[in-house]
């Protein structure tokens, strides 16, 4: 743990001397703020995907650069590491780079749409890990209630993650399509679920109504939930404003 921190420690003082190095000011903030960035013109993280993750849901149309700090941090989305900043900031500064986008998730709380949009994946789920989610989901006009220990719902970009890892199918990470799967679905019979899993066009929306008393609804992860009571109807879509990040070799 001493040679991680000394690991980010290093990474975020050659961040902050490139700054100073080209005469560009900045504010430093915790991965714990709250606030909006939109007031910026490029969101530099430092960690790994996590601290990434939690700037993307702060922002809408504010380009983003990831540098990954430690050998113990994941990078999936940081084009950046303690050796490459420099070089890649240059580049960026010349206009030699070129954003890549990538498509997240809208989701919709009744008529209310929730703030943050999903970079990787949504899971919906009872509160407690143990009990059955019970829920109606309905796709294309077609309705089926399910029991099961929850729903995946993941954008291309997070394919290589959690539903991936669940059994679902890798995408191209500019694919517009969304990923669903249902985790452990109780069958009391041979015929199974229709909406077992599947993929959404850009304009399709996957709706769920809530048949439990204490559901959840993570985004991105355990850091963000909104509560998923009886009766309350969720539904997802893809997101109008993709995420625009700089360095991400796809």
């Amino acid at each position: 743990m001493e040679i991680i921190h000394e690991q980010h420690v290093r990474c975020l003082d050659r961040v902050r001397e490139e700054f100073v190095r080209h005469r560009i000011a900045f504010d430093l903030v915790e991965r714990s703020f709250q606030n909006r960035l939109e007031a910026y013109d490029l969101i530099v993280t430092v960690g790994g995907d996590g601290t990434f993750l939690s700037a993307s849901h702060r922002i809408d149309t504010v380009p983003i650069l990831g540098v990954v700090s430690s050998d113990a941090s994941v990078g999936h989305f940081c084009g950046a590491n303690v050796e490459t900043f420099g070089q890649i900031l240059e580049e960026l500064l010349a206009g030699r780079l070129s954003p890549v986008l990538l498509h997240r998730l809208e989701v919709q709380v009744g008529q209310t749409k929730i703030p943050e949009r999903a970079l990787n994946d949504v899971l919906l789920c009872h509160q407690n890990p143990a009990a059955t989610s019970r829920y109606l989901v309905q796709l294309n006009g077609y309705e089926e209630e399910q029991k099961s220990s929850g729903v995946w719902i993941a954008s291309a970009s997070g394919s290589t993650a959690a539903i991936g890892s669940a059994g679902g199918m890798v995408l191209p990470p500019r694919s517009r399509r969304i990923q669903f799967l249902v985790r452990e679905p109780y069958l009391r019979d041979s015929s199974g679920y229709r909406l077992r899993r599947g993929f959404l066009s850009p304009r399709q929306r996957l709706v769920f109504a809530s048949k439990m008393d204490k559901g959840l609804v993570f985004i991105d992860g355990h850091h963000i939930t909104y509560p998923f009571g009886f009766g309350e109807r969720l539904s997802f879509g893809l997101s109008d404003q993709p995420l625009r990040v700089f360095g991400m070799r796809v």
